[in-house]
C-alpha cells in the first residue's frame, strides 16, 4: 500500500503542475455525468437527458473529459486511438472548437478524474479494502498523464 499511496502522491503533484486554473477555460452549465445511461436516445434516435445531480456550471471541457474517461474506463485502453475522432464529433455537435486551453487541460482533468475514486478512499467504512480496489485508477490516470 506504501507504493501505491506514493505513486498517487507523484500523479497528484503532475496534476497540480499541468493544472489549467478554471477561470481560464470557457465555463457553462454542464451535465457533470455524461454516460450512456444518463444520455440514451429515444426510438426517433433524439437524446434523452436524465440524472442531473451533477450538473453545474463548470468549464466545458469537463463533460468531455469525464466522458473519456468513464469510455477509457470501460472499454480498456485501446479506446485512447478514438479520442481525436470522438473529440472531433464532440467539437461538432457543440458547434466551438475546443480552444487551446481546453486542449491542454482536457487529459488533466480526466486524469483527476480518475484519480477521484483512490482519493477519496479515507472516507470508506473500510478504507484499505476501497483502496485496493482503486489500484487500477492509477494506471488510468498515468494513461491521461502521457497524453
Amino acid at each position: 500500500m506504501a507504493a501505491f499511496a506514493a505513486e498517487l502522491s507523484r500523479q497528484c503533484q503532475a496534476i497540480a503542475r499541468r493544472w489549467i486554473p478554471l477561470r481560464d477555460l470557457p465555463a457553462q452549465v454542464v451535465h457533470g455525468d455524461a454516460t450512456l445511461d444518463n444520455l440514451p436516445r429515444d426510438d426517433a434516435a433524439q437524446s434523452i437527458v436524465l440524472d442531473l445531480g451533477f450538473s453545474a456550471y463548470r468549464p466545458r471541457v469537463h463533460d468531455l473529459a469525464y466522458t473519456l474517461h468513464w469510455t477509457l474506463l470501460v472499454m480498456g485502453t485501446h479506446a485512447v486511438d478514438h479520442f481525436p475522432l470522438w473529440t472531433r464529433e464532440y467539437e461538432d455537435a457543440s458547434k466551438a472548437p475546443l480552444d487551446e486551453a481546453e486542449r491542454r487541460a482536457l487529459p488533466i482533468i480526466a486524469a483527476a478524474t480518475a484519480l477521484h475514486r483512490p482519493a477519496i478512499a479515507g472516507l470508506a467504512f473500510n478504507p484499505v479494502d476501497d483502496l485496493r480496489g482503486q489500484i487500477g485508477s492509477l494506471e488510468l490516470a498515468r494513461t491521461w498523464l502521457r497524453q
